[in-house]
């Protein structure tokens, strides 16, 4: 689920550093999941929020090696357009894979 000699590559090999940025990744993308569900539940998410927030998500986990989540959001831009009945399925998916690498992530830190 991570590349984690990309992401070493990028920060260097100092544990606290790599388990600060990794808790930071997690709350940031937690914080924009639930914005992203919360939207999605309200009926209040237009092609730009949606291609805008999975933009900030990808470029997130690119940044720590999760190549796979990577290649799952990139997917998801493409349907910016689409309803919302794709986009809530979509999000479905979405959130079963980032909860998958979220307990990858916390099995590498201490949260």
């Amino acid at each position: 689920m991570l590349d984690l000699q990309m992401f070493r590559d990028n920060i260097g090999t100092d544990p606290d550093t790599e388990a600060m940025l990794l808790r930071l990744y997690i709350e940031s993308s937690d914080e924009m999941m639930m914005a992203i569900a919360a939207q999605l539940k309200s009926n209040d998410v237009t092609a730009k929020e949606w291609d805008e927030q999975l933009h900030f998500l990808k470029g997130a986990a690119l940044n720590i090696g999760a190549m796979p989540f990577v290649r799952l959001l990139t997917k998801g831009q493409l349907i910016a357009e689409q309803s919302s009945q794709e986009k809530n399925e979509f999000f479905a998916e979405l959130s079963q894979e980032y909860n998958q690498l979220r307990i990858h992530i916390s099995s590498f830190i201490a949260m």
